[in-house]
């Protein structure tokens, strides 16, 4: 009996184990409905606020293009225009030089045509024996010009190369002063290789330090003043002029032509400065003195 009593027993516990367990589980179900429904209302929340930002970002993407599309057809209107005035000023550059052309090619023609009556009007063997003398005499003419500027730079540098320009110019207009003068030879060869007139030269040669005289080591000083001489100038004239006048003599003769003569003191003998102290119209320009007669 008593064993029954305690199967009875413990199956009634049994029983109130069970229910006290349901009801358990029961509740937590319950808290996790609950929980679930506030976590799909947080994720609700989260996707909407999702869609708002991804519309937003959408508007702001599309607002974007659209001034982006805007600026790059500004650009394309700018380019077009551009590239329309540049094409129309290659086109008149082109119309241009096209013009520039058929200039020339017509200005071609007619030299080549004058040309060619100019060669028919000289093909006569007459004319063309005249030009070749006049050839001929032209390079002569210019090779005596330039040897003579040659020869007379360097007498120049020898006899007054430590002068000034101007006095170097009054020694070179000396010298062709003599050249034009009936007392003396005709070219400035034979004048400089007069014996006894120049210490500088020595059997036709142009000495200076005691060698010849290359024109490549002449100055260019000497070289102007030789250029200046051959040209024409002469400053020796209206010194001496000046200078007989003061004296109340005749210019004309005294002065007229220029100085045929000139000397250094400081390379001159007693004798000789003695000899020239009776010339009456003479100047001192530079270490030298000037003097047409004596």
């Amino acid at each position: 009996m008593l064993r029954k009593e305690y199967e009875s027993a413990v199956i009634t516990m049994q029983k109130k184990g069970r229910h006290v367990a349901t009801a358990n589980c029961h509740d937590e179900t319950r808290n996790l409905r609950v929980s679930l429904a506030s976590v799909i209302a947080t994720m609700a929340f989260v996707a909407n606020t999702m869609c708002v930002c991804y519309q937003s970002t959408i508007d702001i993407l599309d607002n974007n293009a659209e001034a982006i599309k805007m600026v790059r057809q500004e650009e394309i209107k700018e380019t077009s225009k551009a590239n329309i005035q540049s094409e129309d000023r290659y086109n008149q550059i082109v119309e241009q030089e096209i013009a520039r052309q058929m200039e020339r090619e017509k200005a071609s023609e007619e030299t080549k045509k004058l040309i060619g009556e100019s060669q028919a009007e000289t093909s006569s063997p007459v004319v063309e024996e005249e030009f070749s003398e006049e050839n001929s005499l032209s390079t002569t003419i210019s090779k005596i010009a330039s040897e003579d500027l040659q020869l007379l730079a360097k007498i120049t540098y020898a006899e007054a190369g430590n002068q000034t320009l101007e006095q170097q110019l009054a020694v070179a207009a000396t010298i062709l002063n003599r050249v034009e003068s009936e007392s003396f030879p005709n070219t400035i060869q034979e004048v400089i290789s007069q014996k006894g007139q120049f210490s500088s030269v020595k059997g036709g040669t142009v000495m200076a330090f005691g060698e010849p005289v290359a024109f490549s080591e002449v100055p260019e000083s000497c070289v102007q003043a030789a250029e200046r001489a051959l040209a024409g100038e002469d400053p020796t004239e209206e010194l001496l002029r000046q200078e007989a006048i003061s004296k109340g003599l005749n210019p004309d003769e005294y002065a007229s032509g220029g100085a045929l003569f000139f000397y250094n003191p400081d390379y001159c003998g007693s004798s000789e400065i003695e000899m020239r102290n009776s010339i009456q119209v003479k100047v001192e320009f530079g270490d030298h003195i000037f003097y047409k007669v004596w």
